[in-house]
């Protein structure tokens, strides 16, 4: 036993507070000084973050175009520029989020110190990501989430399927993220019993139709390369703020970063996505860096999800914990085939997971996920070899309980890096605070 933890996990000495203080207070300010550099130095239309909110209908329908339609709208009506209503919209977003995540600390639904970590709130500006319509996706499930609890069926219904439709039209990777939560809170909310069956799982589906029918639309309006250029050239005409506050856009006339990948097809997404795990760093491939780096994020976030500050608060067991993120996960592997943005699923399975955690009741969560898990064992009850890993994998669950804290610490040098596995070593939360503080 350390002289940081307690044989339950929890702090009792005076040192291992401050050294946890330390971490958490390191790891906000990494935040605090990380953002204020990405805000000062800008994006350009040719960043992968600000172009991927400005494709637009102007090639016709398609994916991701609404939000950039309504942009080029705003502009062309009112002379609203476009960089400023970005910034201001992710920016509050952001804080909207952080707020809402410290008030569910605050109230023991989860840790405060999960909140600022890297694989959590701490992903959108240590990978300078918190520009792109992540952030938005997740507030958006939290509004379809709580409307999921509504008295009024017809009102529910109507503000999830809409909420849930506005956000496959702003990123259809909510579909594999966002939806799949949706239908099974459905299944839970509209049902008092354990057992939940094929019947319950039909009226689910029937419940969010009109939202599974937007996520089709939007999956057969993929675009082409003659749809990128439209786009692109929407936005010739258009004058974005001067004096440096947006940096230029790279040279090149065609259409650049998201716009251009508005053409891509599935299989050059696959190709792209093969090609960068094929990479090595130190010797390591990519594609173990970022199993390692999962297993990590993984063991982190169970481990300092079973820390609760609200004494009595109820609270998922690790193993409930793990199912509920395997169950997330599970449903986005089709991204991280096709799609090379590694990090930015972590973060959306992790903010949809906790935010599940803090607005499901736990009594209605946990027999779910414990059938989950029952039904799973008894499907590998004859495959020694796989028993024998759970068994293996629920042990070091259990064991990264007793050891929190030392995960807690261990945050600081885990980073989540947004694609390119190679960018973990500058990414890492102690290299962004060094960074911050000395330049």
């Amino acid at each position: 036993m350390s002289l940081i933890e307690s044989q339950s996990g929890a702090v009792r000495w005076p040192v291992g507070k401050l050294v946890i203080g330390s971490t958490v207070a390191m790891l906000w300010g990494a935040m605090g000084l990380t953002l204020w550099s990405q805000i000062h130095v800008g994006y350009s239309k040719s960043s992968w973050q600000f172009s991927d909110w400005l494709i637009n209908y102007q090639g016709g329908f398609v994916r991701r175009g609404l939000l950039g339609q309504l942009l080029l709208v705003a502009n062309q009506r009112f002379g609203l520029d476009p960089y400023v209503v970005v910034l201001v919209v992710t920016l509050g977003a952001y804080v909207l989020l952080c707020a809402l995540a410290v008030i569910a600390a605050k109230k023991g639904r989860i840790p405060h110190a999960l909140v600022p970590m890297s694989f959590a709130l701490g992903f959108p500006v240590f990978s300078n990501e918190w520009f792109r319509k992540d952030v938005l996706l997740v507030l958006l499930f939290i509004l379809a989430l709580t409307s999921l609890r509504l008295g009024n069926k017809s009102l529910r219904f109507g503000l999830v399927n809409a909420v849930a439709g506005l956000a496959i039209l702003c990123h259809e990777a909510f579909v594999f993220i966002g939806l799949p939560a949706l239908i099974v809170c459905s299944m839970l909310l509209d049902s008092t019993s354990v057992n939940l069956g094929s019947f319950r799982l039909v009226q689910s589906l029937k419940f969010l139709s009109p939202a599974l029918l937007v996520g089709l639309i939007v999956f057969a309006a993929k675009g082409n390369s003659q749809t990128a250029v439209a786009i692109w050239d929407s936005w010739k005409s258009v004058s974005f703020l001067p004096r440096g506050f947006a940096p230029p856009e790279i040279s090149g006339g065609g259409p650049q970063a998201a716009i251009e990948s508005i053409g891509w097809s599935s299989y050059r997404g696959f190709e792209i996505t093969r090609g960068s795990l094929k990479t090595t760093y130190y010797g390591i491939p990519a594609i173990v860096g970022w199993a390692l780096t999962l297993t990590w994020v993984f063991f982190t976030a169970v481990a300092v999800a079973s820390r609760k500050a609200v004494q009595g608060q109820a609270k998922l067991s690790p193993q409930q914990t793990a199912c509920l993120l395997g169950l997330v996960f599970s449903g986005t592997v089709p991204l991280y085939v096709i799609g090379l943005d590694y990090g930015r699923w972590i973060f959306l399975c992790v903010g949809v997971s906790f935010s599940t955690i803090c607005l499901i009741p736990v009594a209605t969560l946990a027999p779910f996920l414990d059938r989950v898990m029952s039904n799973f064992g008894s499907r590998i009850s004859k495959r020694q070899r796989v028993t024998k890993f759970v068994r293996k994998v629920s042990s070091a669950l259990e064991w990264s309980t007793k050891k929190s804290s030392l995960f807690i610490v261990g945050s600081l040098f885990l980073a989540v890096p947004p694609a390119y596995w190679e960018a973990y070593e500058s990414l890492m939360p102690v290299t962004l605070f060094v960074r911050g503080i000395f330049g």
